[in-house]
């Protein structure tokens, strides 16, 4: 498999993975349409546990993310309001 059938193929698990479509279709679909062979259940497993790890990678900096804002603000904060 050349490089850049990898690429295109994992950019197109990326972007079929959220939609209420097949993703895994998509990933023999679009080799059938190069004129490249099916690369199997293997490559597509690998494709779909690298979109898992994307997402936990995600949602995880965003926690901290979230984390960091709500509890490390400054303590002459602007928005630090008071009610006495």
């Amino acid at each position: 498999m050349e490089w850049w059938l990898a690429g295109l193929l994992g950019v197109v698990q990326g972007i079929t993975e959220f939609l209420p479509i097949s993703s895994s279709a998509h990933l023999r679909i679009v080799p059938a349409l190069l004129g490249s062979q099916d690369y199997g259940a293997s490559f597509t497993a690998v494709t779909q546990i690298g979109t898992i790890f994307s997402v936990l990678i995600y949602f995880l900096l965003l926690n901290l993310f979230f984390y960091n804002v709500s509890f490390n603000q400054p303590k002459n904060s602007l928005c630090q309001t008071s009610a006495f």
